[in-house]
């Protein structure tokens, strides 16, 4: 057999191999009533939305709430202080480091247990000579647990995330 028709065979065998996989599952978000109920509780009473995201089948969880704007704004301010700095560069650390301070200023709890509770926007002002802020501390928390553990609460706070757009949608629904 010729170099060429085995660089074929390999090539139809990669793309009949590629084919008998099964098709990616694409995840739905489902707005409950329940949902629904407490995103129009925290709309009209300008609290933050907060919903419990269950983790292995419901042996676990996570809570996640929503950022008022001057918690969004310190999402920002941390990424200058990160520029300033050198870090989150490119665009792709730039967008990773938004959702990872986005996370850290959202994450409620962990199984019942409160994340950084003492780390808030509060009582942490901003420290340019330091380049921190409440998000930059919560953070680094975050950066000690195994990647397993944070790709999982990363996924759960994507679907939290995925959830409130889905419900900011639905406030001009009539059957809302």
């Amino acid at each position: 057999m010729s170099e060429e028709n085995i660089v074929l065979a390999e090539t139809i065998a990669a793309i009949k191999a590629e084919s008998d996989k099964p098709a990616p599952v694409e995840k739905t978000v489902k707005i409950t009533e329940e949902n629904k109920e407490a995103f129009f509780k925290a709309f009209l009473s300008d609290t933050p939305y907060i919903e419990k995201i269950p983790l292995f089948n419901g042996k676990s969880n996570a809570v996640f709430k929503t950022l008022n704007i001057e918690e969004n704004d310190v999402v920002f301010k941390q990424i200058q202080f990160d520029q300033a700095k050198g870090i989150a560069r490119s665009d792709d650390s730039y967008l990773i480091k938004i959702i990872q301070y986005r996370l850290s200023g959202c994450l409620v709890s962990v199984d019942d247990v409160l994340f950084c509770e003492d780390i808030t926007v509060a009582n942490h002002v901003p420290n340019k000579e330091d380049g921190t802020t409440y998000l930059s501390e919560r953070m680094k928390v975050t950066q000690k647990w195994h990647t397993f553990k944070l790709g999982g609460i990363t996924e759960a706070f994507n679907m939290f995330e995925a959830k409130v757009r889905e419900l900011t949608k639905e406030i001009f629904k009539e059957s809302f």
